[in-house]
């Protein structure tokens, strides 16, 4: 009669439960670990945020699972100290606000090391860090060697960021730069000038664009400015005849708030 000779098991079958048990938790934990890994190398999200009821900032981070985008740590936030900020408060530049909650503009977020993405509030916030050559805040030495200037010109550019024109700043900072701001009066007639150009000009944009209730908005702002402008005020009429009645109606309140998206 032939006899079988029974092999050995090998593998998986030689081991136990307890082993297969511990085989998969290390299996598990190594998973995680490498988990870990790439969200503390991918998935940190971070920023900074400008409030243009009273131009303070914030910084923020969290960290989320890379690729699915599910967030796995709390959002953090924290105060940025600026020296002009504490300027034009201290010097109260910068008008009361009405509302009850701030509101926060996003300037630059990071996914990474790596820039994701830019809000228009990025338009002020680099003038407000732009520092000269010795390493001195441009606009804080601007602002105390100027104080009558500053009257005139930190109100306008507060009201553009409540109503969220950061593009116009630019060339209003430019101007202010360059401009002669002892003399207030004339500085601020001609900023008020310019500030006029910015409404109409980004107006008659919106207006052939089609986007007639924006371009209402915007110029209304620049006819107040310049109530004697007889051509923007047409191009005023043109708009408003393209809106429905209920909204075609003048304005007699505040300015509404405008979006420049």
């Amino acid at each position: 009669m032939a006899t079988t000779t029974s092999r050995p098991s090998t593998g998986a079958a030689q081991r136990t439960p307890a082993a297969n048990w511990l085989l998969g938790i290390g299996l598990t934990l190594l998973g995680l670990f490498f988990v870990f890994l790439l969200t503390l190398m991918f998935g940190r999200v971070s920023g900074e945020e400008f409030s243009p009821t009273d131009f303070e900032r914030r910084s923020f981070h969290y960290y989320e699972l890379p690729v699915v985008g599910v967030q796995v740590w709390p959002l953090k936030r924290f105060k940025v100290e600026s020296d002009l900020h504490d300027c034009l408060q201290l010097q109260k530049l910068l008008p009361a606000s009405s509302a009850e909650e701030a509101r926060w503009d996003l300037v630059r977020g990071y996914r990474g090391n790596a820039p994701v993405e830019k809000g228009d509030a990025a338009f002020l916030c680099d003038y407000l860090d732009l520092q000269n050559y010795e390493g001195e805040r441009v606009w804080l030495k601007w602002t105390q060697a100027h104080p009558a200037g500053a009257k005139k010109f930190w109100p306008i550019i507060h009201q553009l960021a409540q109503q969220e024109l950061y593009i116009f700043m630019p060339d209003l900072f430019e101007f202010a730069l360059n401009a002669k701001a002892s003399d207030a009066d004339a500085f601020a007639q001609a900023l008020q000038v310019r500030l006029a150009e910015k409404y109409y000009e980004f107006g008659l944009a919106q207006q052939k664009g089609e986007h007639h209730l924006l371009a209402v908005e915007l110029l209304t702002e620049a006819v107040k400015l310049a109530p004697q402008n007889t051509q923007w005020q047409q191009a005023l009429e043109a708009s408003r005849k393209q809106l429905p009645p209920a909204e075609a109606e003048p304005a007699h309140d505040a300015p509404q708030k405008v979006t420049a998206s």
